[in-house]
């Protein structure tokens, strides 16, 4: 992360105090912008001196637009204090907006996928396989997120060994069953949501039968395989159409408080946390928590999604969120030791 500190009209020995009580503070900062990589923040503080008071900027630049903050006060220490909590706040809010922003998004590209329906139904009249096919695939780069998270979990659970599956095995069969099943799909079902449904349905049957081997949450090394899953032409012959997934705190417990203070971990360590809590929990109840709180889809859409009823999906987000809260605890008080 660039670094930019501009004091104006200050002796050196106040310049160099105020300099040390800013990095004091800077971690509190640097805490809420872990979802970003170092080199897409830059952070720029100015304080000046004059007219009895000193006045304060705070500018945040970011890859999803900019925050700032500005206060004036007879003491510079409250001027540093003031900003700082100004900007934490509008960073709050910036990821707020642009998570919406992100949700709508999806939710739009949901609607245009559907108005690939009619021309797939014409290809399908046709037989025309390969243009089917053609057609689909965008659709199956867009959840190629998921499918890794979900082989990520089966190897996390023991259920296949890193490699045994790839991303590739899933998609190419999903793309069959599409192309099997596609007049009979549920109409009022949106496309996106009912190849996520053909998703599950491949995955599972990929793991029927198998035993489980993972009885307690076991902390693995971040470079371990089992993080990992292959993937194959899916990256190999097409252009990646998302960013990978970066989750924070806020994303999982967006209603509880006090959880500045241990926003500490890194996304990606956060993600390798989360996918190996939910290694522990049913199939459904992971999976309805996933696609609410990852992927956005609300809880009518997974119900139809999942054939079941709305209440049922509700109990399963709120169970899977108050496990990983009662988790997320515990690794706090360790992390304090």
């Amino acid at each position: 992360m660039s670094e930019q500190i501009v004091i104006k009209r200050c002796n050196e020995q106040e310049e160099q105090k105020l300099r040390a009580y800013w990095q004091k503070k800077l971690p509190r900062i640097e805490r809420l912008l872990k979802n970003y990589r170092p080199d897409q923040r830059h952070i720029c503080l100015t304080i000046e001196r004059g007219g009895g008071h000193y006045e304060g900027r705070l500018v945040i630049k970011l890859p999803t637009g900019d925050v700032a903050a500005k206060y004036t006060d007879k003491y510079a220490h409250s001027v540093i204090d003031e900003v700082v909590d100004t900007i934490v706040n509008e960073i709050k809010k910036h990821k707020e907006k642009v998570r919406r922003d992100d949700l709508y998004k999806r939710k739009t590209r949901r609607q245009q996928l559907d108005e690939l329906i009619p021309t797939l139904l014409s290809q399908k009249e046709k037989k025309d396989k390969e243009t089917f096919f053609s057609l689909l695939r965008p659709l199956l780069r867009q959840l190629e997120r998921s499918v890794r998270h979900e082989i990520v979990i089966a190897q996390l659970q023991g259920i296949l060994s890193p490699g045994e599956v790839t991303v590739s095995d899933v998609m190419d069969e999903v793309l069959v069953k599409a192309w099997d099943e596609f007049e009979n799909r549920p109409k009022e079902m949106p496309l996106e949501n009912w190849v996520t449904q053909l998703m599950h349905h491949v995955l599972d049957s990929k793991i029927e039968g198998k035993p489980t081997e993972l009885s307690v949450v076991e902390d693995l090394a971040a470079e371990d395989p089992r993080y990992t899953a292959e993937v194959g032409w899916v990256t190999e012959n097409e252009p990646a159409w998302e960013e990978e997934l970066t989750v924070s705190v806020d994303d999982l417990f967006p209603s509880e408080d006090a959880l500045e203070p241990w926003q500490w971990l890194e996304a990606e360590e956060l993600m390798r946390w989360l996918l190996s809590r939910l290694s522990t929990q049913p199939a459904l109840q992971r999976r309805a928590f996933v696609l609410n709180v990852l992927e956005g889809l609300s809880e009518e859409e997974i119900a139809m999604l999942q054939g079941r009823h709305v209440q049922q999906v509700r109990e399963d987000i709120k169970n899977a969120r108050q496990l990983l809260w009662e988790q997320f605890q515990k690794l706090k008080r360790e992390s304090e030791i």
